[in-house]
């Protein structure tokens, strides 16, 4: 009989071992739940601005052939195409960079910073997309879920859903 109770005593204490890793890693998760989301949702509203420029740089080539009475009448066709180019190949990594930043594998966090910051000089909305994917990607909380070990956090705690807003308001909502 001594060796089941040394059997349960090792048992109770792997147990508490777990519990203990685990009550730990919810807790990060909980600390970084709100920057979890709003990466979340950054990566999906640049996906949602690269298919608008995509859909922008098809139309492009076409909107100059409305050009007929400015001075850019004999150029209008080169920088149409041109700038149909630059911002297909800008929507294409932002779209790249979105993916990462919803799926929250930051793996090229150079391209997310360079679409952020590529942004943040854009006039209206783009400078506030930007400005905030910066602010959030390069803060502390922001390191941390953008780091290659999170997602096994995340896989880890799958109880608290970036798809409920209980655990942002205290089980307010």
């Amino acid at each position: 009989m001594p060796n089941s109770s040394l059997r349960e005593t090792l048992l109770t204490d792997a147990t508490r071992s777990v519990d203990a890793v685990l009550a730990r890693l919810e807790r990060a998760r909980r600390e970084h739940l709100k920057v979890e989301i709003a990466l979340r949702w950054m990566g999906r509203l640049w996906m949602l601005t690269a298919g608008v420029g995509l859909v922008g740089a098809a139309g492009a080539p076409y909107l100059a052939g409305t050009i007929h009475t400015s001075w850019l009448a004999p150029f209008a066709g080169g920088l149409a195409w041109l700038t149909s180019v630059l911002i297909a190949v800008f929507s294409a990594l932002l779209l790249r960079a979105g993916w990462q930043l919803h799926r929250l594998e930051a793996v090229n966090r150079r391209l997310c910073t360079l679409c952020a910051t590529v942004m943040a000089f854009t006039f209206p909305g783009g400078s506030v997309l930007g400005g905030a994917a910066l602010a959030l990607m390069l803060s502390r909380k922001g390191k941390v879920v953008l780091a290659k070990g999170y997602n096994r956090v995340v896989s880890a705690t799958p109880h608290l859903s970036t798809w409920r807003l209980r655990p942002l308001f205290g089980g307010a909502v």
